[in-house]
């Protein structure tokens, strides 16, 4: 088993109104890392990318990748990670994100974010050991977050859920295939 190796170049917390005090709108960048920004609560801002914008309401996630050009109307706050990796099957992965989902539920990609910040790895160095693997978990749950907002699994999603109704309902019944 291989695992690929990530470079976090920047994460935190990140607040427009400090960065940006006087700025309404952010001039175009290109996009050099993977840059995942998280929204937690109902923004003022706008993101762009790629000339779409998104607005930043709360469980938007925003997955930038390399070359996209993006910028944005401020102000806004977010938990943000930019990361590079030179493992060619991540990257193909991380290429295939949308610009932006919703995330349904924020608890997993909170804490495990909130956990990411509270490591230590200037002071204690085997902490990259940990950081790596909250790593590894916030980059799953945004992949299987997008895999389970693919139309295909929503619908079986669907499917599977009035199945399991229909059960419920009439258990007094002769249950057949074909009736489910």
């Amino acid at each position: 088993m291989v695992f690929p190796e990530i470079e976090v170049t920047q994460w935190g917390f990140f607040d427009s109104r400090i960065k940006f005090p006087k700025v309404i709108m952010t001039e175009p960048r290109t996009v050099h890392t993977y840059e995942f920004d998280l929204f937690t609560e109902n923004q003022q801002g706008i993101g762009y990318i790629n000339g779409t914008a998104i607005p930043l309401e709360k469980g938007t996630l925003i997955c930038a990748k390399p070359g996209d050009l993006r910028h944005s109307k401020l102000h806004f706050k977010c938990l943000h990670i930019h990361i590079s990796t030179k493992d060619a099957a991540l990257r193909d992965m991380l290429d295939k994100l949308p610009s932006h989902l919703i995330v349904t539920d924020l608890s997993p990609f909170t804490d495990t974010f909130h956990k990411m910040l509270q490591l230590d790895i200037s002071t204690f160095p085997e902490q990259n050991l940990l950081m790596q693997s909250y790593l590894n978990r916030f980059l799953y749950l945004i992949v299987e977050e997008c895999r389970s907002s693919d139309p295909a699994v929503t619908q079986h999603r669907r499917t599977m859920l009035a199945a399991e109704e229909y059960i419920r309902s009439h258990l007094a019944e002769d249950l057949s295939l074909e009736a489910l």
